[in-house]
């Protein structure tokens, strides 16, 4: 049993440190990675595109997109029709992700929480 648990042991921090390696935007990723492989059908996630290049923002708000659209992503064998919605809720510092949303919220200190129509 200590042999075992030894190995589990390094494995984990094996684990830590090829993830310490990574960089920001690589961690970044791989955190939208993990939220996707969880299919969550409400999804609350603070700035997604914070420390990535334009392109790499794109890809990932594009995920995130069809995420919703697709009721889900990479559901095999289950009709679109019977699956249940999905709901994306996120945070952004830049403009362009904007035209991703299909509602669009300003917090202001002195307004409150208002919805921005396009």
């Amino acid at each position: 049993v200590e042999g075992i648990h030894d190995e589990e042991e390094s494995r984990s921090d094996d684990h830590f440190h090829e993830v310490a390696s990574l960089s920001t935007s690589q961690k970044r990723c791989l955190v939208v990675a993990r939220t996707l492989i969880a299919n969550p059908e409400i999804l609350c996630i603070h700035d997604p595109t914070l420390n990535l290049n334009a392109s790499h923002a794109d890809v990932v708000m594009n995920l995130l997109r069809d995420l919703v659209k697709n009721r889900g992503i990479a559901v095999e064998g289950e009709p679109w029709h019977s699956r249940r919605p999905r709901t994306c809720i996120f945070t952004s510092t830049r403009a362009l992700v904007v035209g991703y949303a299909s509602k669009v919220y300003m917090v202001d200190r002195k307004e409150g929480v208002f919805e921005v129509h396009r």
